[in-house]
């Protein structure tokens, strides 16, 4: 069966679309326009459900649109989304098939490292303010005479790349101070797996809430 472009496939993305704005190298905002529709992949999730989409991106610099980056719609700027994955099942010319997912999150990387002035490790602040997105689970709870001890998996959504194309290096070991969008709440979270493989354009950090002492 052969299949013919649409000759005016674009024009009408560029007329109906959603007008957006792609963080890119050198400081450039570069433009296009998003159709959309929520994504149903994760419907047992009501966080995933409020913030996944699949869509389609039109550009005229379509080759510059990369996974990783972020864009946001030209009508609310606070809403920031990462692009998780950009192929081209999309036969049209300027465009591109796009899976999504909307920031709820702040996260800063800690990783300890010697302070030669306080001759000892430390934790220090590699990364700072990465837009991300976060879900959780409770996987198991158990009453000690101690306390609860409340294991619920955390699920951290990184941008892979940053804004010039650079591998953001995430390890096992490393913490997370995880904020929301408000930064009014913050929490400690210890690493327990990175998956950096699995989708193009995020790195997937699994982990628990960090209730460790003695450390800063």
């Amino acid at each position: 069966m052969s299949i013919y472009p649409d000759a005016y496939a674009h024009i009408y993305q560029k007329m109906e679309g959603f007008k957006i704005k792609i963080y890119a190298p050198k400081n450039q905002l570069l433009e296009g326009y998003l159709s959309l529709k929520p994504s149903t992949r994760s419907t047992y999730d009501i966080a995933m459900r409020d913030a996944t989409i699949d869509g389609l991106i039109t550009m005229d610099k379509i080759k510059e649109l990369k996974p990783s980056q972020i864009f946001y719609r030209v009508d609310v700027p606070d809403e920031k989304f990462i692009l998780q994955s950009v192929n081209q099942f999309e036969f049209q010319q300027n465009t591109r098939n796009i899976n999504a997912i909307k920031q709820n999150s702040f996260v800063a990387v800690q990783r300890k490292m010697y302070d030669e002035d306080a001759g000892e490790e430390k934790y220090t602040e590699i990364y700072k303010d990465l837009v991300s997105f976060v879900t959780m689970q409770s996987k198991d709870e158990k009453n000690f005479a101690a306390g609860i001890e409340d294991n619920t998996i955390i699920n951290i959504q990184i941008p892979k790349r940053n804004i010039n194309q650079e591998i953001t290096n995430i390890n096992v070991g490393d913490r997370i101070i995880l904020t929301n969008v408000e930064k009014e709440m913050s929490r400690k979270v210890k690493i327990e797996s990175v998956n950096a493989f699995g989708v193009p354009g995020i790195i997937m950090v699994y982990g628990t809430f960090d209730t460790r002492t003695g450390d800063d």
